[in-house]
């Protein structure tokens, strides 16, 4: 005989046969849906609030890290860049990032060329006036020298024009002025482009050779050689000295240009060196500029 359903008095927690409505020992009314071994509503209430008080302690859990990983990785600024930049740089680091103090030029002063002019020897020539790295140029004071801005500017732009470092290029035949300029204080060199049939005049057709007047009349005072590009400047040329060339020579370097007994000047690097030329006790020089 198979044995009836028991379930528990959720009063007085007696086991009583199922097929009775109400306990038969504190007379307490049975739970219709309570079964033997099961939960009651009160149960499952208890734990349906249980797993969703743990959810949501789950989901807080996750927020929270989630929140501490990027302040980790993106820490928030504590004051502005401008606080921390004038925290942590010091008096000298500040010190050296400030402009040298400005130096007032008294005077410019043309190195390459002699009584501030200059000759080029035809259109598409080319002179350093300002130099290489600026060495064509001097001040005073002496101190001033690379720590100033030189402005250039030629007077007509159809017989030479100038680039920003002081190079000479001839556009055209004739003569102007290119002005150097610093502060206040201006030089101008004179500058004369050759036309292609230029011929120096021969100062023999005005007395002839000699130096009776204890003077020497050069036929030339500047000029410019070449070293490759003979057809446009010429790799030598003869320097004549009161129309003839009875003088003697004398190249400051040799290893630049070379002079001969007859006043032959001849290119053999690129510089500059002066050729003097002596008559009779009196003297005279020729600045020779060779380049490339």
């Amino acid at each position: 005989m198979a044995l009836s359903q028991q379930i528990k008095c959720e009063s007085c927690d007696q086991m009583y046969p199922a097929s009775k409505s109400k306990c038969p020992y504190c007379g307490a009314r049975r739970n219709v849906t309570a079964r033997r071994g099961g939960l009651t509503t009160n149960t499952q209430m208890l734990v349906g609030i249980g797993f969703v008080a743990v959810l949501i302690i789950a989901v807080v859990t996750v927020i929270a890290i989630s929140l501490k990983k990027q302040n980790e990785e993106n820490p928030p600024s504590t004051a502005p860049s401008s606080t921390i930049d004038s925290i942590s740089a010091s008096p000298d680091a500040t010190a050296t990032k400030e402009p040298l103090p400005e130096i007032e030029v008294t005077a410019i002063v043309f190195n390459k060329v002699t009584n501030d002019a200059v000759t080029i020897p035809g259109v598409g020539g080319t002179f350093p006036l300002g130099g290489k790295d600026g060495d064509g140029l001097s001040f005073a004071p002496p101190e001033a020298t690379g720590r100033v801005r030189v402005h250039w500017k030629s007077d007509d732009t159809n017989v030479v024009i100038v680039n920003l470092e002081g190079g000479l290029e001839a556009v055209g035949p004739g003569t102007t002025k290119v002005w150097a300029t610093v502060g206040e204080v201006t030089r101008a060199c004179t500058v004369t482009v050759q036309s292609p049939d230029f011929v120096p005049p021969d100062p023999s057709a005005n007395g002839g050779t000699g130096n009776p007047d204890g003077t020497i009349k050069l036929s030339n005072k500047d000029v410019t050689l070449s070293v490759s590009n003979k057809k446009t400047y010429g790799n030598s040329f003869t320097l004549k000295a009161n129309g003839g060339t009875d003088g003697v020579y004398y190249s400051s370097d040799s290893t630049i240009a070379t002079v001969s007994e007859k006043g032959v000047v001849t290119a053999v690097k690129k510089g500059y060196c002066k050729i003097t030329v002596t008559v009779n006790g009196a003297q005279a020089s020729c600045d020779i500029h060779v380049i490339a």
